[in-house]
């Protein structure tokens, strides 16, 4: 009977373990990071470097070099603090969990959605310009390569004419 209760005891840990995924991320400060229904944004380091803000799901929290913020599912621990950027230990145990609206940090960067909403038409605006010359230089090559094989082309009929 005890070793019954032994192995159910273990089983159960089994799962709990199983069940939870870890990631170490590089995070760069005013950069972000997704996992399963949290989006975690590095806001500031420290001046001595031992401690972090990050803003998570649109809430702020202050976690101290290894010590670990625990929220609901997710857990936050900073391993090394640089200068600028923290390298981050998370655990989290929904892999079925979705993001809406509060994962857009959007709160404790102060930006509203008139902001956001500029930001995507200029990423946007950039994208198409970046596509059109490179479209551009692409096209200037290819007409310039048909005149040198046109070129090419007419030296050999030339010479074998001869």
């Amino acid at each position: 009977m005890k070793k019954i209760i032994v192995w159910l005891i273990l089983g159960i840990l089994m799962v709990n373990f199983v069940s939870a995924k870890t990631i170490e991320e590089d995070l760069p400060v005013r950069k972000n990071i997704e996992v399963p229904g949290y989006n975690i944004t590095l806001l500031v380091i420290g001046d001595d470097e031992k401690s972090i803000v990050a803003c998570i799901n649109n809430q702020i929290h202050i976690i101290d070099k290894n010590q670990r913020r625990e929220i609901e599912n997710l857990k936050v621990e900073p391993i090394r603090i640089y200068e600028n950027y923290a390298k981050l230990k998370i655990t989290y145990a929904c892999e079925d969990c979705v993001c809406n609206e509060s994962c857009s940090n959007n709160i404790c960067l102060g930006i509203t959605n008139n902001e956001q909403e500029n930001e995507t038409i200029e990423e946007d605006q950039q994208d198409i310009k970046e596509t059109i010359n490179s479209g551009a230089s692409t096209t200037t090559i290819s007409i310039i390569l048909f005149f040198v094989v046109l070129v090419l082309l007419i030296i050999l009929l030339v010479k074998k004419k001869r």
